[in-house]
């Protein structure tokens, strides 16, 4: 796309110099769209690759990574939204302000991401590295829990003291 910008550009600073100051109209770039289309198919760069913008760049290469993961992972985000729907079944709502329930909340959509990354190489032999953070991901949401129900608790037994304290 950044050689397209710069074709269009190359265009209306030509049309500058002539007229000193140029309307441009949707035809005029849609003319000039389909001459810069024209010169990328008659195999003409107008810039090279290694010097590109910083954003072009990283544009390129994260649109090969997503290549890349898409080959092992398929559309596998498509499928989150229904998965989760059908886990939490009772419409459950989350307490956002919360972050204990915010923490374990996205740990559990790690697991399920790797669960799900999983499935979708499972006709491949698997995809051992979705297995391994999965056990990391299980562990550290173990640990919230038990940290969770450590506090609840601690809770329940201040309140029982308060409770007595305040009878006698």
């Amino acid at each position: 796309m950044s050689i397209l910008a710069d074709m269009l550009n190359e265009v209306f600073i030509e049309e500058r110099k002539r007229d000193k100051f140029v309307d441009v109209t949707a035809e005029d770039v849609k003319n000039a769209i389909a001459d810069a289309y024209e010169h990328l198919e008659e195999g003409g760069k107008r810039m090279n690759e290694a010097n590109w913008p910083f954003v072009a760049t990283e544009l390129k290469a994260k649109a090969e990574l997503f290549n890349e993961r898409h080959k092992d992972y398929g559309d596998n985000y498509k499928h989150f939204g229904y998965i989760m729907g059908q886990l939490f079944t009772n419409g459950e709502m989350f307490d956002t302000r919360n972050p204990d329930t915010m923490n374990r909340l996205g740990i559990f959509v790690q697991m399920i991401t790797k669960l799900t990354r999983y499935a979708q190489n499972f006709h491949k032999g698997g995809h051992d590295d979705s297995l391994d953070d999965l056990v990391v991901y299980a562990m550290m949401l173990k640990e919230l829990d038990v940290e969770v129900r450590a506090r609840e608790s601690a809770k329940e037994h201040i309140a029982k003291y308060r409770a007595r304290e305040k009878g006698k």
